[in-house]
């Protein structure tokens, strides 16, 4: 569909009707942008509501730790600390439940590379690994990789789109060659919110399932301001602190509107 959509939204614009006075090539671009920007509107409009329907679930908490992001690898790290001798395992347990619940399963990673391969969409894939360092007397300390990748759907999309666009400006007239151009780069830019969308999910539920079984964070806190200002009698604060850190739904049931 990725693919699909600015060839459509191209094609649309060379075939929609518009009047002789005003037939030009900035008309044209100006009908393929909005025929593409209407999904994208809507993808908006669904991210925006699950924030807000985030903003109203009582059950999840908000996370603890700052996560350490390596934007060129696009991943996730966190590490967690215990002193009764949980393993990754029990994470990697009630994480799976969780995410069940949210009816986006966790599976094995088929390859045995990771522990779990996560799909939140038809786009991007989350491949989770994690480790234990034991220590003496029961203490154990989890580190967590999530790693966000495209899936092979969205590189073809990709592919195609460049493809599309080169063969555009090599042969094509230059307002097919600048409506392609723009099409696949609203594409790429669609890919990243999905990749960013990915990451979130995946460091939100570790955190969430972590507090659950009572692991330790290890990484820079992130309540302390919110604590300092809800000491200070601030209105709202408390409200104010949970909507602004809990980002994602990840136990809702509800749809979200189309």
């Amino acid at each position: 569909m990725l693919a699909l959509t600015p060839i459509w939204a191209l094609y649309y614009a060379l075939k929609a009707p518009i009047e002789r006075c005003h037939d030009s090539f900035i008309s044209r671009v100006l009908v393929a942008a909005l025929a593409c920007s209407g999904p994208m509107a809507r993808t908006f409009s669904r991210y925006q509501w699950r924030m807000k329907e985030a903003a109203r679930m009582n059950d999840l908490q908000p996370p603890r730790q700052r996560p350490s992001i390596r934007w060129l690898k696009r991943a996730v790290y966190l590490a967690y600390w215990n002193e009764n001798g949980l393993t990754r395992d029990a994470l990697l347990e009630r994480l799976g439940r969780l995410l069940s619940r949210a009816d986006c399963p966790a599976l094995p990673d088929a390859n045995g590379g990771d522990d779990l391969e996560i799909r939140p969409s038809l786009l991007t894939v989350i491949r989770l690994k994690s480790a234990d360092e034991e220590h003496e007397g029961g203490k154990v300390k989890t580190l967590v990789e999530a790693r966000v990748r495209l899936s092979g759907l969205a590189l073809g999309a990709v592919g195609v789109g460049l493809v599309a666009a080169f063969a555009g400006a090599v042969f094509g007239p230059p307002s097919l060659a600048a409506g392609a151009t723009a099409l696949a780069l609203a594409g790429l830019v669609r890919l990243g919110l999905e990749v960013a969308y990915c990451g979130q999910l995946a460091y939100h539920a570790v955190e969430q399932c972590a507090e659950e079984i009572g692991l330790t964070a290890l990484g820079k806190p992130v309540r302390a301001a919110a604590g300092d200002a809800a000491e200070r009698g601030a209105p709202g604060s408390a409200v104010a602190a949970k909507i602004m850190l809990t980002t994602l739904p990840l136990i809702s049931r509800s749809r979200a509107p189309r």
